[in-house]
């Protein structure tokens, strides 16, 4: 449990502090795998749209991030399942 709020806040700092928006989603990715359902990943994409997304479009869409997140959550955790070398908590 104190490792996810680490991560957690790790993870809230570099969306706040880091200079570019991949060092975010690598470290989402990579606690994606290391945690057992991990919404976190949602909740960040959405703090991203809110505070760095209000210009940005995508074919009219304007929550861009947290639908990216949604993605990727359901395809990291698919890709879990069926890797053998995961053994989940």
């Amino acid at each position: 449990m104190t490792r996810r709020i680490i991560v957690d806040i790790v993870v809230i700092l570099s969306i706040f502090c880091a200079p570019l928006w991949w060092i975010t989603v690598c470290l989402l990715v990579f606690a994606t795998f290391f945690f057992k359902r991990y919404y976190e990943i949602i909740l960040a994409g959405l703090i991203l749209d809110l505070l760095y997304g209000g210009g940005a479009f995508f074919w009219g869409f304007r929550f861009v991030y947290t639908v990216s997140g949604m993605v990727l959550y359901v395809a990291l955790t698919t890709f879990k399942k069926q890797t053998r070398f995961y053994a989940g908590e």
